[in-house]
């Protein structure tokens, strides 16, 4: 199992993948976007991954600034 993280607004700005055991750097986190929001990217690369990869989510957090 990977914890992945995914920044964003109107499109996903970037992608980070953890280990399960490594530290999540919250401290280090930089805001990208500022150009709208539409949760509906975030929906469709969840539903890219379980499609190609067999994604199984256990837990979604989704933190807006809206």
């Amino acid at each position: 199992m990977l914890n992945d993280h995914l920044a964003g607004d109107a499109a996903i700005a970037c992608v980070d993948t953890y280990e399960p055991s490594e530290h999540i750097p919250f401290e280090n986190f930089e805001l990208h976007g500022r150009g709208g929001t539409n949760f509906n990217v975030a929906f469709d690369w969840i539903r890219e991954k379980q499609e190609a990869e067999g994604l199984e989510l256990d837990v979604l957090f989704y933190l807006t600034d809206g």
